[in-house]
């Protein structure tokens, strides 16, 4: 859990350096540096992307906003849990080469696949795309190639966890398990649904309150009487 919670940290540190990083961008050559470490600061930068685009996932914006990105909050649990099943039903080593191939295949897949998600839930491209008539940004509608390869892999590897590993579990859920989900699961179940209900009821409210206004009749001038 600790190492995890590190590598979180160390990724959004990550992050946040590089959203700074390209706000101001450095276009400067390097035959117009003088001294050898500003050379080779900027040969560098050479390596790093050529721009950097900050997602915002709103996740408290809205009940569904909220729960599509509880989608990629699953997907990656998902991914972490199936390796160890998938290790146990299937007698494969810690040290195995396929342990790393699989790491290797989803880092891969996982980062493009995140990024064409959020583009499908936001509807558009925060990055701009440049044609012959200027910028513009494009419309998504669909999802992406690797986002359904993503979810074909989870679901193929939860597929086969679950067929070689009957009978590997003979034990019972403890109590304490099951009583913590199901309270997980009512809680915010609960909550998302009074999350999604008062909003309704205010603008309810609200529409009442405006057609109450319009129907009044009007009052007849002073100056006329």
């Amino acid at each position: 859990m600790s190492h995890t919670a590190i590598g979180i940290y160390l990724g959004m540190a990550t992050v946040r350096w590089l959203d700074c990083r390209y706000t101001n961008y450095n276009w400067q050559g390097l035959s117009e540096l003088s001294t050898l470490h500003q050379k080779a600061k900027r040969s560098f930068a050479q390596l790093l992307p050529y721009s950097w685009t900050k997602l915002d996932w709103m996740a408290f914006s809205g009940p569904g906003r909220c729960l599509q990105s509880a989608v990629v909050v699953a997907a990656c649990l998902a991914v972490e849990v199936n390796v160890f099943f998938l290790k146990y039903a299937l007698w494969i080593p810690p040290t195995n080469w396929l342990i790393t191939a699989r790491l290797v295949l989803w880092g891969l897949i996982g980062a493009p696949a995140i990024r064409e998600y959020y583009e499908f839930v936001q509807g558009y491209t925060e990055a701009e795309v440049f044609t012959l008539k200027g910028g513009r940004k494009v419309q998504f509608y669909k999802l992406g190639t690797f986002a359904w390869i993503a979810l074909a892999l989870i679901a193929v590897e939860t597929m086969v966890s679950v067929k070689f590993g009957r009978g590997l579990y003979p034990a019972p859920w403890p109590p304490a398990v099951l009583i913590s989900w199901a309270v997980f699961i009512t809680l915010s179940g609960g909550f998302l649904l009074l999350w999604q209900v008062r909003p309704m009821q205010q603008q309810q409210l609200t529409t009442t309150h405006v057609t109450d206004v319009n129907s009044e009749p009007e009052l007849p001038d002073k100056k006329l009487l």
